[in-house]
């Protein structure tokens, strides 16, 4: 009989990209492991170890959100397994996530960039992702991340979650308190949005409603009747979305200070600068008026939902 750890029965798994089934609240040690993880494995480590396209754009989000989503997914699912083995596997994710990260950023930094130049009415050609970020570092990537390395790396994962290290678990005994600690993490970052000058805090804000949201989809489908999936997301993404053009143009304009941007704008540079600071403050006041209306409430409404989910403390 094959083992449900056996290396090459896991890799054709993976490989095949098979379809989960939706988690129920009744699912239980290999079987919830294996709906909290096995999905984004596929769209991580597989989407990476995949032959890349020549745009790389789509490929590049789509690998970094799958690590972040992995990341989440581990640690929901960390009480059943080996501390140690979980940390090594959201390492290696954001490992990757991070190499990927300074051509993405640049993207939406060019992307911010343009669209001022235009604003103070300046026609000049496209400025270059790697104006901004330096030299292209997909192809350092590729050699970092082969193939093999990705399907192995992913593979260990899956006999992780097939071996649970305690059973007996359900989905409600870790979702509860794995909410509980996602929701309040958000809460003493929420006056930051008051200060100007607090745009780290508010960076580390948006990266908490991040991971709350995650976990809200990752757990919503076996919780329907406690959490309106749909409403909550929608509400996490807009304050995500809300801080993270905040965080951008923070990062734009800390470029615009920069020797590089110096020889690349010239003379222009004073007016993108000044448009810069104008756009920055727009989105303060934005950012500001939708946490301090949505969050609020979103979060004490998740607080009563872990409540109903399940025990707050594993």
């Amino acid at each position: 009989m094959t083992s449900p750890t056996d290396r090459r029965v896991l890799l054709a798994r993976l490989e095949k990209a098979a379809h989960v089934p939706p988690l129920e609240a009744a699912d239980s040690d290999s079987t919830l492991l294996d709906k909290l993880l096995y999905p984004h494995l596929v769209e991580c480590h597989l989407q990476a170890a995949r032959p890349w396209p020549e745009d790389t754009v789509e490929l590049v989000h789509d690998v970094r959100v799958a690590s972040r989503r992995l990341v989440e997914a581990l640690a929901l699912a960390a009480p059943m397994l080996d501390k140690r083995r979980v940390r090594k596997a959201q390492a290696f994710a954001k490992g990757l996530r991070q190499a990927l990260g300074a051509g993405r950023e640049a993207d939406v930094m060019r992307a911010d960039l343009e669209r001022l130049l235009e604003t103070v009415g300046l026609e000049r050609p496209a400025v270059e992702a790697h104006t901004i970020a330096g030299e292209d570092p997909l192809e350092r990537v590729k050699k970092a991340y082969p193939p093999e390395l990705l399907l192995r790396r992913g593979v260990d994962v899956m006999r992780m979650a097939a071996a649970p290290k305690v059973t007996g678990v359900t989905a409600g005994r870790i979702a509860g308190p794995h909410l509980l600690a996602r929701a309040e993490a958000t809460e003493p970052l929420i006056d930051s949005v008051l200060d100007p000058d607090r745009l780290e805090d508010q960076h580390r804000l948006r990266i908490r409603f991040k991971r709350l949201r995650y976990t809200v989809e990752m757990i919503a489908p076996a919780f329907g009747d406690v959490i309106d999936k749909k409403a909550t997301v929608k509400t996490l993404k807009a304050l995500q979305d809300a801080l993270g053009d905040l965080n951008d143009m923070k990062d734009l304009l800390d470029w615009l200070r920069s020797r590089a941007a110096r020889d690349e704008l010239g003379a222009a540079r004073a007016a993108v600068l000044e448009a810069a600071r104008v756009e920055l403050d727009r989105r303060q006041a934005h950012a500001q008026e939708l946490v301090l209306t949505a969050a609020p409430p979103l979060v004490r409404d998740l607080d009563r939902a872990a409540g109903v989910i399940g025990p707050l403390v594993f």
